[in-house]
């Protein structure tokens, strides 16, 4: 909104327009340019079940989650107030605010840089296991900030409500996200998150409907009024069902400690290091159990969590692993058959991770690969196999 402004007052309609062809111009390159290439797994692609049936079944997995409908419905439903902001804000600054051409940029600029002060809180609350008091009160801001906003429609309160309504706002839409993620079983999360995208857009479109009826009746003032009441309503209907989603919330904690503690998955976000999380299956290797057997194909990541291991490469002893190690990352990252024998000295528990959600988690972000290939330098040195080395390009990579 700061450059469309800037780009408005300069030059007009016109200049943004191209200022924005520009930009996607950017866009489309960046996309075409090379990226890393990694070994990921085979999809079946034999079987495509139609969306629609799909949609339902995700519908019918949330219904078995409590509360879990009642985030999509927050997630989605909270888009009204930007479909009803967009119609507001251009309104206000012409029709109360007196802030010219220039105005509606400089406005939507108020909430982006709200926006943009809400991502270090959600950082810091996403790492919370509850999230419903926390969503709450940002529904309850909105609310709050927008009603104020309604009974004092001036430049000086304008000020300061926007941006307080752009960080609240972006906090319900990123908390929302977190809880869904969490209440969702994880086979179902692309049904869900396309009914999400449903949800969105219909309530940008009732949202905008919404505040141009409300301004053609009763002025701008009775749209902010609206978008306070809908939250204040959102949050009361909500609150006691999203308490209900935090109970039954998917937050693998003590995996998450585990592999936190793993080299390669340190870098991970904490949405990416949940998944990873929630994938793990514990496993219980007994005294004896040839865990791993050099030469074989690989097709898992281990984490150990109680006992030892011993490690043999080519028939002679490596050395012996315990809590807090992981082995079996060679074959998984560069697809060659398993370097060494892993054999439990003792009762041991492990996490292992399948090479699908192990690649998806490490290639899919570029700090945890650069992680993944030095680790495997440090700890292998000139043992590893042909074509092991941390990469001196993505198409290396």
């Amino acid at each position: 909104p700061a450059l469309a402004t800037a780009l408005l007052a300069t030059g007009g309609a016109p200049a943004a327009l191209a200022g924005c062809a520009v930009l996607a111009g950017v866009a489309v390159a960046v996309s075409l340019l090379p990226r890393p290439i990694a070994p990921l797994t085979r999809v079946d692609t034999s079987v495509n079940p139609r969306p629609l049936a799909v949609a339902r079944e995700a519908l019918r997995e949330l219904r078995l989650r409590p509360g879990a409908t009642t985030v999509l419905v927050v997630a989605g439903a909270q888009f009204m107030a930007v479909g009803a902001l967009d119609i507001v804000i251009v309104v206000a600054a012409e029709r109360d605010l007196d802030l010219g051409d220039a105005g509606p940029g400089w406005l939507l600029t108020a909430i982006g840089v709200g926006g943009l002060l809400s991502g270090p809180i959600a950082a810091w609350l996403a790492r919370r296991h509850r999230q419903a008091s926390a969503l709450v009160v940002a529904m309850t801001v909105v609310a709050a900030a927008a009603l104020v906003l309604a009974g004092s429609l001036t430049v000086a309160v304008a000020v300061i409500a926007f941006p307080l309504i752009g960080l609240a706002r972006s906090l319900v839409d990123v908390l929302a996200d977190l809880v869904l993620h969490r209440a969702a079983p994880p086979g179902s999360l692309g049904a869900v998150y396309s009914l999400l995208e449903v949800a969105s857009g219909v309530g940008l479109i009732v949202g905008s409907l919404i505040a141009q009826l409300a301004i053609a009746t009763a002025g701008t003032s009775a749209a902010l009024a609206a978008i306070g009441a809908f939250f204040v309503l959102l949050a009361a209907f909500a609150a006691p069902r999203l308490r209900r989603a935090d109970d039954s919330a998917d937050v693998p904690v003590v995996a998450m400690a585990a592999l936190h503690e793993v080299p390669v998955f340190r870098p991970l976000h904490q949405i990416a290091l949940e998944d990873v999380a929630r994938a793990a299956q514990e496993t219980s290797v007994p005294r004896g159990t040839e865990l791993i057997s050099e030469g074989d194909h690989g097709d898992h990541f281990y984490v150990v969590t109680d006992g030892e291991f011993a490690i043999e490469r080519v028939g002679a002893a490596v050395g012996l692993v315990g809590r807090g190690s992981s082995f079996g990352e060679i074959a998984l990252l560069v697809d060659v058959p398993r370097t060494a024998t892993v054999t439990a000295v003792t009762d041991a528990t492990v996490l292992a991770i399948e090479r699908g959600p192990f690649l998806v988690a490490v290639t899919g972000d570029d700090s945890a690969a650069d992680a993944a290939y030095a680790h495997l330098e440090d700890r292998y040195g000139h043992v590893v196999p042909d074509g092991v080395r941390r990469p001196d390009s993505d198409l290396d990579r």
